[in-house]
């Protein structure tokens, strides 16, 4: 078989930088706190190993990934995302220049194997929890699923039609996201409506946490319920957003009363009673009357309704130190996660504690809101 790998060797070599400076941005993005030149060194070493060397001796990888791993860092991940636009980029030339996908699917094979052979000295048989509570309190909510929605289809044409009839009235649409716990919403008036789907102008908030999740909530009372649009194209320019495929919202929409915002990193949350229970979780969300606790255990000491004094620190934005808080909670709902339970608790706060609490959730939102503009900067102009 012929290798494909020596025939494209310069062209691999020249991507080299573009790989290590794609991994490094990610890692920026991320916040990942570790010396530049470690990560540089670790990624060059990672791309040669996988395309440019003949040793594949992957010890000193597998050993960085080790240590990042035991503090929550997960460089596979990185690599990941670093290889997929190198993979990407590479199968632009080879449509140029070569007759058959054979030299693709060597690099792909390649970037697999690495990536096996990293991961399977890494991964523990127990996930480790501060890994897991990092996914947990990730910007994703949750993914909604098009693949059954027929763009031909009656009730799709239904939904374009009914949206043709509110631009001819000059109405416009509420539309909503959540990013990072953050309810995102805003008004979107209707710029046209196509054959297949419609265009709607949006602010550049809405804007990245529609690029961010690729759909949206779309509401008006004509449409009796809201109704999910998923996104065919975004014109950033002139923030402009095209939906295409449209399904009803399933269950009992969601609907708070005060902002709820997700942690930047772990919080931890110590849960006492005087019954004896004495147990260590990490915060998921909190909002100035609610808070949700992740806590590694499928069986609890204790059930809804039930009194716990719970523990937390939160940064204090205006001097960055940490506001310590001791409060009242009611178990309020139990639900089962991966590896532990969801438990979102009532809680009952004194004056003083909701002023720390304010202080805390307006920074975040303001932090929450500062991300998706930086990435509507970086991503989509």
């Amino acid at each position: 078989m012929e290798d494909f790998t020596s025939r494209w060797e310069t062209y691999l070599r020249n991507y080299e930088k573009k790989f290590v400076f794609t991994a490094l941005k990610i890692c920026s993005a991320l916040k990942i706190d570790v010396p530049q030149e470690e990560l540089r060194s670790f990624f060059i070493n990672l791309y040669h190993k996988t395309f440019l060397s003949e040793d594949r001796d992957l010890s000193s990888c597998i050993e960085f990934m080790k240590r990042l791993k035991a503090k929550g860092i997960d460089l596979k991940f990185v690599a990941t995302k670093a290889f997929l636009l190198t993979i990407g980029e590479f199968s632009i030339q080879c449509f140029h220049k070569e007759s058959s996908i054979e030299p693709v699917k060597e690099m792909v094979e390649r970037v697999d194997q690495i990536l096996r052979a990293c991961s399977g000295e890494v991964v523990e048989e127990e996930e480790d929890i501060t890994s897991l509570v990092r996914k947990l309190i990730s910007h994703r909510e949750r993914a909604v699923d098009f693949s059954g929605v027929d763009p031909e289809g009656k009730e799709n044409r239904e939904f374009i039609e009914e949206f043709r009839r509110l631009h001819k009235r000059g109405e416009s649409l509420e539309l909503f996201n959540i990013y990072k716990g953050l309810h995102i919403k805003s008004t979107a008036p209707i710029v046209r409506v196509d054959s297949d789907g419609v265009v709607l102008e949006v602010g550049p908030t809405q804007l990245g946490a529609i690029a961010i999740d690729w759909y949206t909530l779309v509401r008006h009372p004509s449409l009796k319920g809201g109704v999910y649009g998923e996104v065919k194209s975004i014109e950033p320019e002139g923030r402009r957003v095209k939906l295409w495929r449209f399904k009803r919202v399933e269950g009992k929409e969601e609907r708070r009363s005060s902002v709820r915002v997700k942690p930047k990193d772990i919080v931890e949350v110590s849960i006492r009673s005087e019954k004896g229970v004495n147990l260590l979780g990490y915060m998921l969300d909190i909002s100035i009357d609610h808070i949700n606790v992740f806590i590694p255990k499928k069986s609890l000491p204790f059930g809804e309704g039930e009194e716990l004094k719970l523990g937390f620190q939160l940064e204090d934005c205006r001097d960055r130190g940490l506001m310590d808080l001791e409060v009242k909670g009611t178990a309020l709902s139990v639900r089962p996660l991966p590896k532990g339970s969801s438990v979102v608790f009532r809680l009952h706060t004194s004056t003083r504690d909701e002023g720390k609490l304010s202080v805390y959730i307006t920074c975040r939102q303001k932090e929450i809101v500062r991300d998706i503009n930086e990435y509507v900067k970086e991503y989509l102009y």
